[in-house]
C-alpha cells in the first residue's frame, strides 16, 4: 500500500542498500537472537536514476549498537 502500484509513475521502489558483508538486516533483537530488516529507504522512479549505489549502504561500524538496536541506512544521491 505504501509503495503504490508496481511499475506506475508513483511506485516507490526499494534502494536495497547492503552492509560491508552484503547483508540487508537493520535491526537486532538480542533477547531472541533475531536479525531483521525493519528499516529501508523507498524512492520514486523519477529519483531512482540519481541513486549512487556504490555510496549507499547500511552502516556497520564495530560500535553500531551502542546507541540503538537499529543500523542506519545511508542513501547517497548524485547531483
Amino acid at each position: 500500500m505504501l509503495m503504490g502500484k508496481y511499475k506506475s509513475d508513483t511506485y516507490m521502489g526499494d534502494v536495497f542498500a547492503k552492509d560491508s558483508r552484503k547483508h540487508l538486516w537493520t535491526h537486532f533483537w538480542s533477547y531472541q537472537q533475531q536479525y531483521a530488516r525493519f528499516d529501508w529507504v523507498m524512492i520514486s522512479p523519477a529519483v531512482y536514476s540519481n541513486v549512487d549505489k556504490e555510496n549507499s549502504y547500511i552502516a556497520d561500524p564495530e560500535i553500531w549498537n551502542d546507541a540503538s538496536d537499529h543500523r542506519a541506512v545511508v542513501v547517497t544521491l548524485k547531483k
